[in-house]
């Protein structure tokens, strides 16, 4: 990630996030509340009108701008082809995706959900179903953007950031190794 957006992904206030939001023409309460994220950074933001939004600040260098506006294409079809999704909103002009300070964002509105118990034999055939929907989806229009998923992108190059750097005790290292590469 570029240091100069480093600094402004990491000193991101709820000010900036606020004003991001209010870029469309959408208008706050002022109420931001930061959601757990493992690698973004995830607001609720509260409107005047009493929506709620949940706006991504996609972390910079890790996607590019086309690798995300591919993604927004996936879950609006999925979206038009009635799967349980949450699309990306309309900032206007067409975009679901904004900048500020570099940053790129995204928002969503805030759609609740439920926790289920564990799953019977129909839940595992529902969720089944579903993952096979979304790939029929999916495979009808090319996402050339979209990272790729692999054993090496996703487990031998972290891996060796890992082993370099003085993340894991020395005594733990090779066991580490040896169960990351099974």
């Amino acid at each position: 990630m570029p240091g100069d957006l480093t600094a402004s992904f990491f000193a991101l206030t709820p000010n900036r996030v606020l004003d991001a939001v209010e870029v469309g023409g959408l208008r706050s309460t002022g109420r931001c509340l930061p959601l757990r994220a493992f690698e973004n950074r995830v607001y609720e933001v509260e409107l005047e009108d009493e929506r709620r939004l949940v706006v991504k600040f996609h972390r910079p260098g890790r996607w590019s701008r086309e690798a995300i506006l591919d993604e927004h294409a996936f879950l609006r079809d999925l979206a038009e082809a009635e799967l349980p999704v949450v699309a990306p909103l309309d900032l206007g002009k067409g975009s679901t995706l904004g900048e500020i300070d570099g940053i790129f964002y995204t928002p969503f509105p805030k759609i609740r959900g439920r926790m289920t118990d564990e799953l019977d034999a129909d839940g595992r055939r529902r969720i089944g179903r579903t993952i096979g929907r979304v790939h029929a989806v999916g495979a009808a229009r090319p996402a050339p953007h979209r990272p790729r998923m692999s054993v090496e992108r996703y487990v031998h190059e972290p891996l060796e950031v890992l082993m370099a750097g003085d993340f894991i005790p020395g005594s733990l290292a090779p066991r580490y190794r040896d169960v990351a590469m099974r």
